[in-house]
C-alpha cells in the first residue's frame, strides 16, 4: 500500500501543490490495480462526487478564488485551508472504501476456504465412487464371462451379472448425489450483502454512509436509471445468482448468501459460488469511486505561486 507523505501546511508555494498531486497519485495508484473495473461505468462528473463526499462549496470556493496570489496573503492561506478540508475529505473516503472492501475481501476469503473444503470431499467422493463402480462392475462382469463357459453355472452366471449391474448402478446414483457436495456453516464474521436484501447484519457489515449513498444513487448513463443497488441485483437475477425475490425458493437463496454464523444454515458449494460471485460485483462496483474521487483531485486548480 503507497505511503503518505506528511506535508506542513504552514509551508506556502509548491509544497502545497505537492500534497494535491500526491493524493491524486495515490488514489490513481489504487484505482489502476483493476483497470478493467474502472472502465466498465462511465465517470461520474466531478461535481456529483463532490456532493457526495460534501466539498461541493469548498471546491466552489477554491474555484472562485482568482489566481494566486505572491506572498503570504489572507487569501492565499483561505485557499490552502479549503484546499486541506477538500483532500481530507477526500482520504477520508478513500478510506472508508479501502475499509468496506477489506471487509468484503475477508468473506470472500472465509467462503473461498469452506468451498474449497467441500469441493475437495465432493470430488474425492465422485473419485472413490467411479472407481469402485469401474472395479466391482469390471470384476463382477469378468467373472460372470468366466462362468458362461460351463453350463452347469447358468444360474451363477445370472446372479452374477446382476449384482455386477445393480452395484454399478448404486455406485453411480451415488456419484450423482456426491457431486452436490456436502453443506457447511460459514463461521464469517461478517455479511456484507445483507444490506442489499434488508437482511439483518452483523455489526462489522455496515457501510460507511458515503460508501451507501454512493451504492444508492443512479450510475451515470444506466440506461434505465436505476441505482446501482438495483443494477446489482438485476444483474445476479439474470446470470441466476438468485432465482428471485419473492418465491419461497428464492427467498431461502437470499437467506444463504447473506446468512451469519448464529442462524446456522448449511451452505452448499453452489451458495458458496454464488456468494462470492456477489461480494466480488460490489467490491467492483466501489472501485468506481475511487476513479471518481482520483478524477474530482485532479480538477482542482494549481496552486503555485507566480515566480
Amino acid at each position: 500500500m503507497p505511503r503518505v507523505a506528511l506535508f506542513s501546511w504552514g509551508t506556502l508555494g509548491s509544497k502545497a501543490t505537492a500534497v494535491l498531486r500526491s493524493a491524486v497519485v495515490i488514489v490513481l495508484i489504487i484505482c489502476w490495480r483493476s483497470p478493467a473495473e474502472c472502465q466498465a461505468e462511465p465517470p461520474s462528473s466531478v461535481e456529483e462526487t463532490a456532493r457526495l463526499i460534501g466539498v461541493a462549496e469548498e471546491i466552489r470556493e477554491l474555484r472562485d478564488g482568482g489566481e494566486p496570489i505572491a506572498g503570504g496573503s489572507a487569501q492565499q492561506w483561505q485557499m490552502l485551508a479549503l484546499s486541506q478540508r477538500i483532500y481530507r475529505r477526500v482520504m477520508m473516503a478513500s478510506l472508508e472504501i479501502d475499509a468496506t472492501t477489506a471487509l468484503i475481501d475477508n468473506e470472500i476469503a472465509r467462503s473461498t476456504e469452506v468451498r474449497g473444503f467441500l469441493a475437495d470431499k465432493r470430488d474425492r467422493n465422485v473419485s472413490r465412487a467411479n472407481l469402485l463402480s469401474v472395479l466391482l462392475g469390471g470384476g463382477l462382469g469378468a467373472t460372470s464371462a468366466g462362468l458362461q463357459l460351463s453350463s452347469k453355472r447358468i444360474n451363477a452366471t445370472v446372479a452374477t451379472g446382476i449384482a455386477g449391474g445393480v452395484i454399478s448402478a448404486g455406485l453411480a446414483l451415488y456419484g450423482i448425489r456426491a457431486e452436490r457436495g456436502g453443506t457447511r456453516v460459514l463461521d464469517a464474521d461478517s455479511n456484507m450483502l445483507a444490506p442489499f436484501f434488508d437482511r439483518p447484519s452483523l455489526p462489522a457489515s455496515r457501510y460507511p454512509p458515503v460508501v451507501w449513498k454512493f451504492l444508492s444513487e443512479v450510475a451515470p448513463t444506466d440506461p434505465d436509471h436505476v441505482t446501482r443497488r438495483e443494477r446489482l441485483m438485476r444483474t445476479w437475477l439474470e446470470l441466476k445468482r438468485l432465482d428471485s425475490l419473492t418465491t419461497p425458493g428464492g427467498r431461502v437463496k437470499i437467506k444463504h448468501v447473506t446468512s451469519a454464523p448464529k442462524e446456522r444454515f448449511n451452505l452448499t458449494v453452489d451458495d458458496l459460488d454464488d456468494r462470492i460471485a456477489m461480494l466480488q460485483d460490489v467490491r467492483a462496483k466501489l472501485s468506481y469511486l475511487k476513479r471518481d474521487l482520483a478524477a474530482l483531485m485532479a480538477s482542482l486548480p494549481d496552486l503555485d505561486q507566480p515566480g
